[in-house]
Formats: structure tokens, C-alpha cells, sequence
């Protein structure tokens, strides 16, 4: 069956939903959190509504000083109306939630961070979450969030400004992670006065880091960088069968350009592996579904899936676009539930801003296995030489041979065009090319003879093969070999 150039999915048992909406209209309901709690799910968010009416809200006066180090737009001083946090919690899978209690809002009227970030239920009790209230912090409630207390800080502020966003406790259910960015100090007395100050010609002084916790937060190993020169603030992961961690960063955040970086679980620790920039509508946040698909959705954006773990993405058919600041979660019957706010990052009053959900099931059509390409040079066991020829073989991730399919094979000389010394080349943008079967083994060989006339012995050649890259094939991904460098003339065995 052919197929187009995009594998298609849509979602169907879909649902959309208002959670909440304030008794005003606009409303202000925003800055969602969504996290499992035993058997219920539970959100909880910020609303802002004015005072009673007759009743004028006691504070202090505004603090300019303070408004320019911080660096936020006028109105948004929400000290004049009543700021609370409200949790609800749904033991039937979302279908019906239930408000369990509401507080006043506990940090800076200033921010919205209010709510805290990312909270994780933990195995004694516990709630934990993360704050973002320059500098942000880990804190605790053993009163499940009626009450918080500061638990310890993620970095010493006197040296670093951090905007912890996103934290999960791993399978093994005592590996807590943190991403946290961090920056340079600001404030009254340091080489940065204001938030929003940076050295002249550098582009962002954010880093992303990543903290690890086996003692549920009382104290922390890191930071361990990752997104390298790359000032990612906000990302979203997942934890793979393997154990690894999956990232994925929204191309939104960086003029377009959207990133993926695996995080190996090594037996001497954590260790990040190089950092590959995908597909553009790559998503904000995202699960895996039990089939190994990624679901994803960015604000005011359509949903968006991956069949190869965030290589490259396309949209969701049959589905409205998502909403603003989604927090996602794969519900027990493998639906994915999205829950968000309606609007934006506003002031009060400027948009009716209220809590809602999207709930639905990935429908793939067609699904396709997932494939291999290993490329390897040929050895010529009579001459004891290896020689200007190269196998590739492309099997399923079990090791399966697949045969015949077409494999791109695509080569540069070292100083092309296409070339590039230490890794990073692209053979096939501006090399030759070679179009080969693969047999009954799943082998395609492609063999350059005229190398074997080369006199040069410092003469190198970069060579790559791909299979599906335009990812037409109705059966199998798309998967492209490495990268291998090397010498036209080699010694032999006989010398």
C-alpha cells in the first residue's frame, strides 16, 4: 500500500472539556499542574479574581525597584485581587474532577509562579514541587499542598540565578530528576543588576542542567549540562524501557529550532549523549504511549506525534489545536490527557482564561516497523586488506533482515563540499550518490574500484547510507547509518 510523505495518525474516543471557570467572566484560571497522586490524578492552578465587593485589599506600596530588576511588563502587579490555588482531584480518569481545597497564593504577587512547578507525589507522603521566584527553589508538603515549607535550594543564589521547570521521580521509584537552567546572579548589589541584563554578544546566558536526587530530595548530585550553547529554559522528558531519558525541546523557544538529546543511564551515572536538532514542530511537552508513539502539544499549537522517539513529527489528524501551557499524561487505558488553560500569559481582564482538557487515543495508520542501517567496510580476506567497498545491512531493531529496499548511499572527498573533519558531515547534501538493493540478507554493497588506483596515502573519503529518506516505505522507519571516515589505501596483512 503506498503511502504519502508522512506516516498519518489521528485521535479518535476524543474529548474536549472545561475543568474549571471562574464565577467572573473573563476569568482568570492559569498555570496548570497535573501529577498522579496513589489512584487519583490530580491539577492544581492559580485564579485571580477582584475582591468582594465594599472590600479593598490591604499592601504595601509597589516597589519600582524591585518591578525594573525583575523586568515584567505593567499589570502584572496582581496585589489588588484576591490570588488563590486551587486543587482538584479526579478518581475516575478524568472523566469528573472535584475541587479538594483552595488557599491563598503563597510566594510574589509578581509572577505566576504561584502555583509551583512539576509536582511528584511521593512513596512517603510527601508532595514536592519546584518554585520559579528568582531564584527558584525545592520545597514540601506533607499536607498534600495545603501547607509548603522550603526543602533546600537547587544552587547557591549568590552565584546563580535558576528557573527549575520540570521534575519526575523514575521507574525504579527513588531516582528523583530535576531540570533546572541556571544563569548568572541578578539583584541589588551584583555584576547584574536586573533579570534581564546580559553581557554584550552572548546569546543567552541560560544553561540547562539536570539534578538527580536517590534520597527523595534532601540532597542533590549535579548539575549535569545538556543542551550545549543552547539557552533551553523550558523542555520535557520521558523515561525510555531502557531507562534512559528522552528530552525534547520546542523549536518555539529557539527561533524555530527544535532539539533532542538522550541522557544514557550508565553504570558510572548519568551521561549525556550529543545533541541532535529535529524536526521544527517538535512539541513543549509530551508522553509515550504503551505502543512507543510520542504525543505531544505546544501552546495555541496542533498536536503533534512521533513514531521514531522525536526524530521527526507530524500532526495529529481530526483533533482541535491544543491550548496555552499543556501538562500532559498517559491515563491507565492508554489515553493521553492534556489538561491547560485557555489564553495566554496575560495580565487580568485581558482575556477570559479558564482550565480545560483534551483526552484522546493515538489511531496510527498503517504502522510501521521500526528498522536498523549498519554500515561497514569490506574486508578481503584473500588480499588480508580492507578494500574501497561497503556493506550496509538493514534489519528490523530485532536483528531481521529486511530485503529488497532501496539504500542511499552517498559519498565526499575530504575538502568537498558536504565534508566535515571530526564528525558532522552530510555526505548526502552535496556528495555522489548510489542507489542499492538490498538481498536476501538485507546487505547492499556498493564498491568504488577507481579508490584503488589512489596513490595518496593521506586520501580520505566520507561515506553514509540511509534507507527511506524521503520516508515513503509503507512497512518499515526511515533509518540512516553513521558516518565513516577513512583511507583509501590500507596496508595488507601480507606486508
Amino acid at each position: 500500500m503506498s503511502r504519502g510523505a508522512e506516516p498519518r495518525a489521528r485521535a479518535v474516543e476524543f474529548e474536549a472539556k472545561t475543568i474549571y471557570h471562574s464565577p467572573e467572566n473573563p476569568g482568570y484560571a492559569a498555570w496548570v499542574q497535573l501529577w498522579p497522586d496513589g489512584d487519583r490524578l490530580m491539577i492544581k492552578f492559580l485564579e485571580r479574581r477582584p475582591p468582594p465587593a465594599g472590600v479593598r485589599l490591604s499592601r504595601p506600596p509597589l516597589d519600582v525597584h524591585q518591578w525594573e530588576a525583575i523586568g515584567l511588563p505593567a499589570k502584572y502587579d496582581f496585589a489588588a485581587l484576591v490570588n488563590q490555588v486551587i486543587y482538584m482531584g479526579s478518581k475516575d480518569g478524568a472523566a469528573t474532577w472535584h475541587e479538594a481545597f483552595r488557599g491563598p497564593a503563597s510566594e510574589s504577587n509578581l509572577t505566576n509562579d504561584s502555583v509551583g512547578l512539576s509536582p511528584v507525589a511521593l512513596p512517603d507522603g510527601r508532595l514536592l514541587d519546584l518554585t520559579w521566584s528568582m531564584p527558584g527553589y525545592l520545597r514540601e508538603s506533607t499536607d498534600g499542598g495545603r501547607s509548603w515549607r522550603p526543602l533546600r535550594e537547587i544552587m547557591d543564589p549568590a552565584y546563580y540565578d535558576v528557573a527549575p521547570f520540570s521534575m519526575r521521580l523514575l521507574g525504579d521509584g527513588k531516582t528523583l530528576v530535576i531540570f533546572c537552567p541556571y544563569a548568572h546572579a541578578w539583584g541589588p548589589g551584583k555584576e547584574f543588576p536586573g533579570r534581564l541584563h546580559s553581557t554584550p554578544g552572548v546569546k543567552g546566558a541560560w544553561q540547562a542542567a539536570l539534578f538527580f536526587s536517590t534520597d527523595m530530595g534532601k540532597t542533590l548530585s549535579g548539575p549535569i549540562p545538556i543542551y550545549p550553547g543552547v539557552p533551553v529554559t523550558e523542555t520535557d522528558f520521558c523515561q525510555l524501557p531502557s531507562g534512559d531519558l528522552l528530552f525534547i525541546h520546542a523549536g518555539l523557544f529557539d527561533g524555530g529550532k527544535a532539539h533532542r538529546q538522550l541522557i544514557r543511564q550508565s553504570r558510572d551515572g548519568w551521561v549525556p549523549e550529543e545533541m541532535l536538532e529535529v524536526d521544527g514542530r517538535a512539541p513543549e511537552t509530551f508522553v509515550r504511549t504503551n505502543e512507543g508513539y510520542l504525543v505531544g502539544a505546544s501552546r495555541n499549537a496542533p498536536y503533534v506525534w512521533s513514531e521514531d522517539d522525536g526524530l521527526t513529527w507530524q500532526p495529529v489528524e481530526e483533533i482541535p489545536r491544543g491550548e496555552y501551557q499543556p501538562r500532559a499524561m498517559l491515563l491507565k487505558d492508554n489515553r493521553v490527557l492534556f489538561v491547560w488553560h485557555k489564553g495566554g500569559d496575560l495580565p487580568y481582564g485581558q482575556s477570559d482564561m479558564y482550565i480545560g482538557q483534551h483526552t484522546f487515543k493515538l489511531k496510527v495508520d498503517e504502522p510501521r516497523i521500526r528498522s536498523r542501517l549498519a554500515l561497514s567496510r569490506v574486508y578481503d580476506a584473500k588480499l588480508e586488506k580492507y578494500v574501497c567497498a561497503f556493506d550496509a545491512r538493514l534489519t528490523t531493531m530485532e536483528g531481521k533482515p529486511i530485503a529488497g529496499k532501496p539504500i542511499e548511499f552517498s559519498i565526499v572527498a575530504r575538502d568537498a563540499p558536504g565534508y566535515a573533519p571530526f564528525g558532522g558531515g552530510t555526505p548526502w547534501v552535496h556528495g555522489a550518490k548510489q542507489i542499492v538493493t538490498t538481498d536476501a540478507a538485507g546487505v547492499a554493497r556498493v564498491t568504488y574500484p577507481e579508490q584503488h588506483a589512489i596513490a595518496n596515502i593521506h586520501q580520505t573519503y566520507q561515506i553514509a547510507a540511509r534507507f527511506d529518506p524521503d520516508h515513503s516505505d509503507s512497512q518499515y522507519l526511515a533509518a540512516t547509518s553513521l558516518t565513516i571516515e577513512y583511507y583509501a589505501v590500507t596496508p595488507s596483512g601480507h606486508q
